[in-house]
């Protein structure tokens, strides 16, 4: 089964990049070239969220020009990586692969603003170059800016006296690097000799220097820490440095005591480790591991320390993952030291027992610093994975950074503990017998779980979610006795009686951990799995028995909003209640003209404050375009708000004194907010006015947003 697949569609032999903008819903008229489509960050957000504009991107089978130019963008690179399902369509194009590895710029994995330079030891060690215009003395050297320590006024870096206009300390980068953001905190107990206006520039020569960014008239407190946005920066650079015009105080030198610069990056799976279990997952290794260097320093973040083995044959390290994991690159640093591996290979397994080798043998580079890394072709989900040496330079390995780049499939249904606990919901049908009758245990990875009846092709098993998900992936393990395969359907509904085909006649024919993908755009409650050919004899002599199960959301999160959030405000009759904002995002199916945006609200009044009816206003707003509608009022009030002292609206119990007014029915009912189908990443602005008969002048009120969906 392939992870990975292009989306069937008409296969093009040119490409056109003006089309491709208008599949995207924006105007290519406002663009004189695509140079000028790559510079518009916001632009490129969207086009690579839109469905349309990504497929358009992936169907042609020829070289291109304007394709390449794409892929070799590094604001490009960011949304790519950043959409799984433009990294997946695109990678599937042949001739798109290959501009994105020539590019080295696509990983998989979640992407974060990570720093770029590490603590330093010395201007070279551990890796890297610090350069700097002048130093002081002896004592306070360029790398101290660089090595972490920031509340020592003697641990810091500082210029050579009536040195300090023009001055500037600087890193010089193994590969570029597309920086996005500088951070540097100035010099503990003294501001006489900060930096007052400073630019941040690029090289990628060390002699032509470029302004990314310019920061001026710093206020600050000593040990204080000041961050530069330098998220417009749109071009990649192998030096980075600062350069201080001017400084605050009246010193003759300027001083700095830590400096960072940041740039987009995968953060790896692999969280940074504090011990070989924590703070989550388990990091493994072979038994020989020398006692002060455990497996975990491979894996905490600091390229200084290691992991460190001796004298062991067949050495491995690898990770554990909470939940299964589809790995596609790995990265690693060695100690430069002889004690390198020369050879070896990633395994994966879902029992720490059986492995399976998901490369071929790899052939690391001997003799540097710098981090290596290598892609995997592997499309198949595993909780174990781990490096297993085949050859080494001596008997002793030290590995002093090791992570893994690949997609977790997010967990959708929890282990469930009996058919509705610890929520949703799970039915079976029908069952085979009483030993593959507990429909829940497919969702506890158990040595039993679940076969319809014999010789049945009517029965399933489905779990109903509290709230509604976009299916993105489906996991399955069954065992098999005497039967070389089971088939089935994955379906889903929305009430449980009119199903979708979301996946058609499956075939599964091994007692593997199996993943598929699902490609459609639709939010279900309901989604189940139901057999197209027998399982199971009569006799039971054969069978196919489904052990587990999981359905997957990865990171298609329709719709988010501040859900139980409660709001306050002092509100003087007759005067507009403060604005609430609720976010609705998703590049799955887009909010259509037709749909009807319901909202469900709760409010809390004072006593005897009179009726108090939430009435709703929605403007709605497109994330690229802006606002795209008018505000819409609901047509109806709350028709069945009722009175209690028991609060409905957050379940905290009794409050004294309070009437509770809890909206029942939904809010507003049925208004077609004016959008169209272009817009795919909205958010409504949801403003409440509490229309109240009592003439009390200023009272506490309380607003809280409770459901918002599409229909």
């Amino acid at each position: 089964m392939a992870y990975f697949r292009c989306t069937s569609g008409e296969v093009r032999q040119h490409f056109s990049w003006k089309t491709w903008v208008r599949k995207g819903g924006l105007n290519a008229t406002t663009y004189n070239s695509l140079d000028d489509v790559l510079e518009d960050e916001v632009a490129l957000r969207r086009l690579f969220l839109v469905h349309a504009s990504i497929d358009y991107m992936a169907f042609f089978e020829e070289s291109n020009e304007d394709v390449q130019k794409i892929i070799n963008c590094d604001l490009a690179a960011k949304w790519i990586n950043l959409s799984d399902y433009a990294l997946d369509t695109l990678s599937a194009n042949i001739i798109i692969k290959h501009y994105m590895d020539i590019a080295d710029k696509y990983f998989y994995g979640e992407w974060a603003l990570m720093p770029q330079v590490p603590k330093m030891t010395s201007n070279t060690a551990p890796y890297g170059e610090v350069f700097v215009s002048s130093e002081y003395d002896s004592t306070y050297l360029a790398w101290k800016a660089f090595d972490g320590v920031t509340n020592d006024s003697l641990d810091c870096w500082v210029s050579a006296q009536n040195q300090y206009t023009n001055s500037y300390i600087g890193y010089k980068f193994f590969r570029p690097i597309l920086l996005s953001s500088v951070a540097f905190i100035t010099r503990a107990g003294n501001l006489v000799n900060a930096p007052r206006n400073v630019v941040i520039q690029g090289s990628n020569d060390n002699t032509t220097w470029v302004n990314i960014k310019e920061y001026t008239n710093i206020i600050n407190e000593p040990s204080t820490k000041i961050t530069i946005d330098c998220s417009d920066n749109t071009e990649t650079y192998s030096y980075v440095r600062m350069l201080i015009k001017t400084k605050l105080g009246t010193s003759n030198y300027v001083a700095i005591a830590n400096l960072q610069f940041y740039a987009w990056q995968p953060k790896g799976n692999v969280p940074v480790m504090t011990a070989n279990d924590a703070p989550y997952g388990t990091v493994i290794s072979t038994t020989a591991t020398a006692f002060s260097y455990p497996a975990y320093r491979a894996f905490d973040g600091n390229s200084v320390t290691y992991w460190q083995l001796d004298s062991a044959s067949s050495p491995f390290i690898g990770y554990k993952f909470v939940n299964p994991v589809i790995i596609k690159r790995f990265a690693i640093r060695f100690w430069p030291t002889q004690y390198e591996i020369l050879t070896g290979k990633i395994q994966g397994s879902n029992d720490n027992s059986t492995w399976k080798d998901i490369s071929t043998t790899i052939t690391f580079e001997q003799g540097t610093a710098a981090k290596q890394i290598f892609d995997i072709n592997n499309n198949e989900p595993f909780l174990y994975y781990r490096l297993q040496a085949l050859s080494l330079v001596k008997s002793t390995v030290i590995v002093n950074e090791l992570q893994f780049y690949g997609r977790e499939l997010k967990v959708s249904v929890p282990v469930m503990t009996s058919n509705t606990t610890p929520y949703g919901e799970v039915y079976v049908s029908g069952s085979f017998n009483s030993g593959w009758s507990n429909g829940y245990q497919v969702f506890t990875d158990n040595t039993s779980g679940w076969i319809p009846p014999a010789e049945s092709v009517n029965d399933y098993l489905y779990y109903k979610f509290t709230t509604p998900i976009k299916l993105a992936s489906v996991l399955t393990k069954f065992t098999l006795v005497n039967k070389s395969s089971v088939s089935f359907n994955i379906e889903a509904s929305n009430n449980g009686n009119a199903w979708d085909v979301i996946l058609s006649n499956i075939s599964v024919n091994n007692s593997s951990y199996n993943v598929f993908d699902v490609d459609d755009d639709n939010i279900y409650t309901y989604v189940r799995i139901k057999p197209t050919a027998s399982w199971a004899t009569s006799t039971g002599s054969s069978y196919g028995g489904l052990l587990y199960l999981q359905f997957y959301g990865l990171d298609y999160s329709e719709k988010e909003f501040e859900a139980g959030v409660t709001k306050k405000w002092m509100y003087d009759h007759g005067v507009e209640l403060e604005t609430m904002t609720a976010k609705v995002v998703g590049t799955a199916t887009p909010i259509k003209e037709t749909d009807n945006l319901h909202i469900k609200v709760g409010a809390v009044v004072s006593s005897g404050c009179g009726f108090a009816s939430p009435q709703i206003d929605l403007t709605p707003y497109d994330l690229v375009r802006g606002k795209v509608g008018d505000i819409v009022a609901s047509s109806a009030q709350a028709a069945n708000l009722s009175t209690s002292t028991t609060d409905n609206v957050d379940g905290s119990g009794i409050v004294s004194s309070v009437g509770i007014r809890q909206g029942d029915s939904y809010l507003p009912n049925n208004i077609a907010l004016d959008i169209s189908a272009d817009d795919q990443n909205m958010y409504v602005f949801f403003r409440t006015s509490l229309n109240t008969s009592s003439s009390v002048g200023a009272f506490a009120r309380e607003c809280t947003l409770k459901e918002l969906w599409l229909e």
